[in-house]
Order: structure tokens, then sequence, then C-alpha cells
């Protein structure tokens, strides 16, 4: 028989033995001849039907087709289909491109079957790969744990003459594989010149909890290495072994701080209350030497003395949080930083008492306050509420602001509405921002009508504030309101107010607001005209179709190029990505014309977004 001289058809037929159901050349016998399909088979889904096409192109003469090919199996749907790409791969483990078999290990890895451990473990072993494949064959027995790699794995990084990378990545997966002769084949390496692979050995026993290696991990404390040290104290304390606080705690007087502060960490995650003495006296012994700077002659490093009254607070004994409380007096704010953050660990009064206080503190920064916010919401109502209420009827400004603005953080309790709107008249400002902030986050309606003076305030972070929060708050009530002060042309809000405005009254979903969201939609400025279209989208009303329509024609660049000053073209698609979100939201027919010509200009920044607003509309009217 004469041989095609068709090039895809003989591609197709050197790749027939592994692509069941491959198409065939027009001019081939088989194409020639009709032939039914099986009763039992079924037509190809779009998924399988990419893996065929990526598999074709793993026998291309190009390499760099037969890398992406390989590369992109790894990127398609989970499912039975992949199965038949296991085999292609395989082979292409040893295809002359290292590129290729590297790309080919990590989509094999991704397809977790079983069928490739022994070709991939070949392909470790095999000195003729380049450090990367080697790198990538190692990661991919890891998603496939299976007892045959263990010993493989092991000699791997047992042998000092791989390349460390290989190595690390041959410990790295022999963790996944549950395997009797894993802890020894770590503790063997324990001692290894490489610093990086003791590490590696140490924290590795930690992460199989191999209690039988606890004496090799305590020899560790004494390396040479404060890397290995630290590796070492975190997998005893993973093995929470009480044994282990004795050796944690002779290292608390080591001279090098990172010592110090991985025995001070690992002493925190230990649990143990025989730490807290330890702990405390760290921090008490230090803090006549802090002054007035945190470089103070003699005082401990920072970190460490933050690691200790976490570690006290997560250990979580009540006589340690006096200790705990020096350290929020700290001068570095980082100290008190992991202070604030332990104590939302300790559900007690005390831990409150002092949270309440670091609120308050004149010397913290906005960090320190947000995380004690935090902690009380952590700690919980029961307990952290009543303070605060209490602070709500401080007669200083800044106990009730803080107050207020712990409670918009993290306590959204609808217990404290009533006081929080008794304070919406408060004379200070700062309190009635924080007031409203705090209603918002509640989204108790109650507050609508007590909130609707507040859109008249002297203060314009106070009209911001509440009109965000009556987008929270979603009451048709405050629709009125809102258009009103839109239209006002004597007391103009500002540009945040009015894209504010323009939030809530597309949460509030009342289409009396489309006239007046249209006349935004015209303003010069690119914000607001994003946030008039996405509030026109939120409402769904069709008669802002025309002019989203006419936004998006107006502000669609006229090239197909990026243009040269990047900043405004991001202006412009953000403009064009909230036009285009809002027809798709809208859902009408009269957009699609539109849409396809702006997607028909290929434009790289907008035809993906006209592309994807065309598929919802067509979806929202599709009948099946």
């Amino acid at each position: 028989m004469r041989p095609c001289r068709c090039v895809p058809y003989a591609l197709l037929a050197a790749a027939a033995a592994v692509l069941p159901f491959l198409p065939h050349c027009a001019c081939s016998p088989a194409a020639r001849t009709p032939r039914k399909a099986p009763a039992t088979r079924q037509a190809d889904t779009a998924p399988e039907r990419r893996v065929l096409k990526h598999l074709l192109e793993l026998s291309s003469r190009d390499a760099y087709v037969r890398q992406a090919a390989a590369a992109r199996i790894a990127t398609l749907p989970r499912g039975p289909h992949l199965a038949r790409a296991v085999t292609p791969l395989i082979a292409a483990l040893n295809d002359s491109e290292q590129d290729v078999r590297r790309a080919a290990a990590a989509s094999l890895g991704s397809i977790a079957d079983r069928r490739a451990v022994e070709p991939l473990l070949a392909a470790l072993q095999d000195a003729g790969n380049a450090t990367d494949v080697r790198v990538t064959v190692a990661a991919a027995l890891a998603c496939m744990p299976d007892g045959r790699s263990a010993g493989p794995l092991a000699a791997a990084f047992k042998d000092a003459a791989n390349d460390a990378k290989i190595r690390l990545a041959a410990i790295d997966a022999l963790v996944a594989v549950e395997s009797d002769s894993r802890c020894a084949a770590f503790v063997a390496v324990l001692d290894d010149k490489d610093m990086e692979i003791r590490k590696a050995a140490a924290l590795a026993i930690g992460r199989i909890k191999a209690a039988e290696a606890f004496d090799s991990l305590t020899a560790r404390l004494a390396d040479k290495d404060p890397r290995v040290i630290e590796a070492a104290v975190w997998s005893l304390a993973e093995l929470a072994d009480k044994r282990s606080l004795e050796a944690m705690a002779a290292l608390l007087t080591s001279e090098v701080p990172r010592v110090r502060w991985a025995a001070a960490s690992g002493l925190g995650k230990l649990g143990d209350p025989r730490a807290v003495p330890l702990l405390s006296a760290l921090i008490r012994a230090d803090r006549p030497k802090w002054g007035a700077s945190a470089a103070s002659s003699g005082a401990q490093d920072p970190a460490v003395i933050a690691a200790a009254a976490f570690s006290l607070a997560r250990i979580g004994e009540p006589n340690a949080l006096d200790a705990v409380g020096l350290a929020l007096q700290h001068p570095e704010p980082p100290v008190r930083q992991a202070a604030a953050q332990g104590l939302g660990l300790v559900k007690h009064p005390r831990s409150v008492e002092m949270l309440t206080e670091a609120l308050v503190n004149p010397d913290n920064s906005y960090t320190v306050p947000a995380i004690a916010a935090s902690s009380l919401g952590q700690i919980g109502k029961e307990l952290a509420l009543p303070p605060l209420l209490k602070m709500l009827d401080s007669p200083d400004a800044s106990r009730r602001r803080a107050a207020a603005w712990a409670m918009a953080r993290s306590l959204h309790c609808v217990e404290a509405a009533e006081p929080l709107i008794r304070r919406l008249r408060d004379s200070d400002a700062s309190v009635r921002e924080a007031a409203v902030r705090a209603l918002g986050e509640i989204r108790d309606r109650r507050a609508v009508e007590p909130l609707l003076p507040l859109l008249a305030d002297d203060a314009y972070r106070v009209v911001e504030c509440t009109a965000e929060a009556m987008g929270k708050l979603r009451d048709p009530r405050a629709a009125p309101a809102l258009i009103k002060m839109m239209g006002d042309t004597v007391h103009k809000p500002g540009r945040r107010a009015q894209e504010n405005i323009a939030y809530a009254l597309g949460q509030i979903g009342d289409r009396s607001a489309t006239p007046a969201l249209l006349e935004m939609l015209k303003a010069k400025d690119g914000w607001m005209k994003e946030s008039a279209a996405r509030a026109l989208g939120a409402i769904g009303d069709p008669c802002a179709v025309p002019p989203l329509i006419d936004t998006l024609r107006g502000t669609l660049p006229t090239t197909a190029r990026r243009p040269v000053v990047a900043h405004r073209i991001v202006l412009s698609n953000d403009v064009l990505h909230a036009a285009m979100d809002a027809l798709a939201k809208i859902g009408d027919q009269r957009a699609v014309e539109a849409l396809r010509e702006i997607k028909d200009r290929g434009h790289p920044d907008v035809a993906p977004m006209a592309a994807a607003a065309l598929g919802r509309i067509q979806g929202k009217n599709h009948k099946p």
C-alpha cells in the first residue's frame, strides 16, 4: 500500500498506539471506509479532546511544543480522562530535552497515577537527568505516596554526591511516604556536613512525629548553626515530650539571640506550665533595661521578649498575665503587638483589662490597637463587651472612640446597637465616625433613622462613613435621603462620599435612584463613573442600558495596542469593566451588539472582559 504523504496523518498514525479514537486524515484508508461506532462508546468531552490534542503535540519535533504540551496536561480538570495521558508522559521522561522531562514529571505528579512510580524512581536515580528534573521527580513522588519510594528517596538524600536541592526534595518527599524506615533515614543525616540537610532532617522528624528520635533531636540542640537548633526545637515541641523542657530552658541563656528566640517560642508551643516562671523571669529581668529605647545597653533582643510574651499567653496560665502586661509596655511596637495578639488566647478578665488599655495608650500606633481590638473579639462578647460599653460612657473622648472602634473591628454585637446609637450625637466627630462604622458592621436596622441626620454632618468623614453604613444596612428608607443628597448642588458631598452614596443605592436596589446615578455616570472623574456603573448594575434597571453602552463606546481605547500612559488605561479599564459587568448583570440583549464590537477590536486589556460579559448575557437569555 502506497504510504500517505499527508504529514498530519503521519503524526496521527505514529501516536495511534497510545491515542485511541484518533481522527483520521481524509486521505487515509480508514477515513474512506465508514465505520459504525460501538454502541458503548460515547462522544468525547471537551477535557478529553484537550488531552488528545496535547498528547498529539507530545510527538512534535519541536521541543518547545512538547514541553508546553506536557506542562498543559497538568492544568486540565481532574478526571478519568487523564488516565490515557500517563503512558505518553512516562515515555516523555526519556525525552532528549531536559525541559520536556521536567514538565512530564510535574504532570505525572499532578495526575498521581501509581503506574508512574517505578518510571519516576528510575528518573530520580538517573544521574544523566538535570538537577531541576530530579527535584521535580521527587516532588511528583511526594504527590503519590507509595512504599516503593521509601528506599530510593532515602538513598537520594543520603548520597552526599547529589546536589543539595535533590537531597532536600527527597527528604520532603519521604515525609509524605508511610514507611517504618524513614525515621532512621532522617536520623542518619542529622550530622551531615551540609547545614540545610541537617535542618531539613530535623524538621522532617517533627513533621512525622517520630518520638523514637527524641535523643537524636536533643543532641542537635548543641549544633553549631542556630538554624539547625531552631529546627530541632520546633520538632521537639511537635513531639510534645515533657522531657524537652529542661533542654529548651537551657537555651534561654544562649549568647545567640536567635537561639534564645527559638527556645522561648518552643516553650510556648510545648505548652508546659512549668515554663511560666522561666519566661516571666526573662521579661521581668529585662524590664529595667528598656529605658527610653529598645537599644538600651544590655537589653534582650526585642524578638526574644516578643516570643516570651506570646508563649506565656499561649500556655494560658492566669499567673502569666502580669508578665505579658509588662511586654505591652515595651518600647518596641513588635513586642507590644505580640503581647496584644497573645492576650486574645487567654479568656480572662485581666486580659480584657489590659487590651482595653492598649486601645487608648497614646504611645501605640495604629497596629497595636488594631490587634488589641481583634484579640477582644477573639475573647468573645461575654467578657469583652461589658468593659467596652462602660468605656462608651467615659468622659474621655479618646476612650469613647476606642470602644466604638473596637466594636466596629471585631465585636459586631446587636446588644451594642442602642449604646452606639446614643453616641451618634456625641460632640466629638471621631466618636461619631467610630459609632457609625460599628453600626454599619452590626447591621441592625434600628440604626437607620438615627443615622439619616448624619448625612448632613459637618465632618466629611462622618458623612462618608454614614453613606457606607447605609449600604451595609440595605434599608429602603434611606434611599430618598441618599438620592436628595446626590442632587444637592449647594452642599455637594465630596467625591468619596458620592462614591459611597452610589454604593449604598446599589445595595438598596431602589430603581428610583437610576436617574441620579445616570447623572453621576456622566462625570469626568473615572472613579465616580465606575461607582455609578457598578451601582446601576446592582439595581438592574433596563433603563440604564443605553447610557452604559454609550459609556463603553466613549471610554474604549481607539487602538488595539496598549497605550504608552499605563495609568490612564488602567483607570479606563476600571470604568469599562464596571460598565460591562453592569450590562451583564442587567442581561439585556441590547448590549450584545456593543459588546461584540468591543470584543472584535481585540484590545488585549478589554476584549476578554467583553467576551466574559457576552457569555453571561447569553447564558441568562438561553432557554433550554
